[in-house]
């Protein structure tokens, strides 16, 4: 089995020097796409304890990730926050008894006229909807559910992984 971390934050393949150079961990597609690469078709083991980062780069590294022909098994050690959290959706997930889960909506600043934000919040808009379709997959959740989840900024432990806990939290949430 192969062995793929996703540790520190998740970056674009552009920024990967600035974090290496300040010996920070960071985690860039280009490195998801060498070991799978490297892996040809073997299972893989994904390691992940991050908080997120570039939601685009999470991106193209769950699509990596779900388009493998292979095995692919998530193991959740320390935390998968934001970003991170959409990569753990690429495979069977499992998560330590220590470890956290945590969505939340996405974020991002602009600059500039009224028109200017608006084009950021319908971005932002999209970015949150792709990303609740994927948590909606692999939850078969409820939708008004995530996205209250999201606002919250939902937390989640190993005891709440499974799905009967999860969906009580939907009917909770729906209550308020």
């Amino acid at each position: 089995m192969r062995k793929i971390e996703v540790k520190g934050t998740i970056v674009g393949n552009a920024d990967k020097w600035i974090y290496e150079w300040f010996g920070m961990d960071a985690t860039c597609p280009k490195d998801v796409n060498a070991a799978i690469s490297e892996a040809n078709g073997e299972p893989l083991l994904v390691e992940i304890n991050s908080g997120g980062g570039d939601v685009f780069a999470g991106s193209e590294i769950y699509t990596a990730l779900k388009a493998y022909a292979g095995t692919v098994e998530i193991n959740i050690v320390g935390l998968a926050a934001s970003a991170a959290s959409v990569i753990a959706q690429a495979g069977h997930s499992r998560i330590s008894p220590t470890a956290l889960f945590m969505v939340h909506n996405v974020s991002g600043s602009a600059a500039g006229d009224f028109h200017d934000m608006q084009q950021e919040a319908e971005i932002l808009q999209q970015i949150k909807q792709s990303r609740r379709h994927i948590w909606k997959r692999q939850a078969k959740a409820w939708r008004s559910c995530l996205a209250s989840w999201m606002r919250k900024r939902g937390w989640m432990r190993r005891r709440r992984w499974n799905m009967a806990l999860w969906m009580r939290l939907c009917l909770h949430l729906r209550r308020r």
